[in-house]
Parts: C-alpha cells; structure tokens; sequence
C-alpha cells in the first residue's frame, strides 16, 4: 500500500528511478487501438486509391463566347493549354448571359487556331494577355432550344476534352507539383 500523503504511486517511482526507459529504448505502443488504426488507414488509403481508379472525370477549358443568334454561330476565346488537342473535343457547351435557363446549349466545334489580336477583335471578343486559342463553332439545333435571333451576345463556352481517371489527374498534379527529376537537375 503506498502512502496517501504521495503524489505518485511507489511502482512508478520505483521504476523511474530504475531508468528502465532510459534515452534511445525503443518506443514500445502496444495499445490495442493504435494496431486497428493502422489497418484502418492502410484500408482507408487502398479505398481511396479504387475508387480514384474506377471514377472518371472530365478534363474541360472555359472562356469567353460571342454568339450570333440569326445563324446559331459562336466564337469563343479559350486559354492556351500545352498539349491540348481541340478539335478532338469530346463536347462543346455554349451557356448565354442572357438567357434564364443557364444550363448550356450543346454545339460542335468547327475550328480551332493560335489567336491573335486581329482575329479576337473581328470575332468581337476582347484580347487576352495570355496565350489563348480562338475556336469558332456552330450551336445545335435542337427542337424547344430558344435562341434569340440577335447577334454579338455574350456567353461563355465549355470545350470538355478528354476523360481521365481521377487517380491519373491526381498523380499528374503531383507531379507538376514536385517536378520532374530530370527538370531539377
């Protein structure tokens, strides 16, 4: 029995004063929990990768368009991205400022160039500081798709690109991130 007047109980006394875990023994963690919360992040961390493997996601580039309501024309003022192959556009979706259903109108991509600063000014959008690619495109025709009949209305058109898989696009930025090892040397 150890007095009541003491603060610690003689054991630990005794065994702090032993030195039984004296600088550089090995950490010992035993504990039931700390074992099923490895398991659970090492399960956590293989679910994660699954489903970024089997999830697919759309890889897609926004700007600014100019439509011409009497002959469902656009022009649309995308930024530059290396690598980037527009004409084998997946999908194209033209949403107008002015309409009250936002949703986007479904179009097809016609053309694809470098732009310039001629060719944004004659397709009536305002040049961009960065390198950017004017695509020009006609909206579908659809039946109950409203389109007004004016021209120069502003909008913005949607190019989706490819698909990829969310661990492909998550390891890419990884990679952008930490660079390449033969970049850093």
């Amino acid at each position: 029995m150890t007095d009541r007047r003491s603060l610690f109980r003689q054991e630990a006394l005794d065994s702090w004063a032993s030195g039984r875990d004296a600088a550089g023994d090995v950490l010992r963690l035993g504990s039931r929990w700390v074992r099923w919360s490895y398991w659970l992040l090492l399960a956590m961390a293989l679910a994660g990768g699954i489903v970024g493997w089997a999830t697919r996601t759309d890889a897609s580039v926004t700007g600014p368009a100019v439509v011409n309501g009497q002959d469902r024309s656009f022009a649309a003022l995308l930024p530059a991205v290396p690598g980037q192959e527009l004409q084998g556009a997946r999908s194209v979706r033209v949403e107008l400022h002015g309409l009250p259903d936002r949703s986007g109108l479904p179009a097809t991509l016609l053309h694809a160039e470098p732009a310039d600063e001629a060719l944004v000014v004659r397709a009536g959008l305002r040049p961009s500081a960065q390198p950017a690619i004017l695509v020009t495109g006609l909206i579908d025709r659809r039946p109950g798709t409203p389109m007004p009949a004016a021209t120069g209305l502003d909008g913005q058109a949607t190019v989706v690109v490819r698909r990829e898989r969310v661990l492909q696009l998550l390891l890419r930025q990884l990679e952008g991130m930490v660079g390449r090892p033969e970049a850093r040397s």
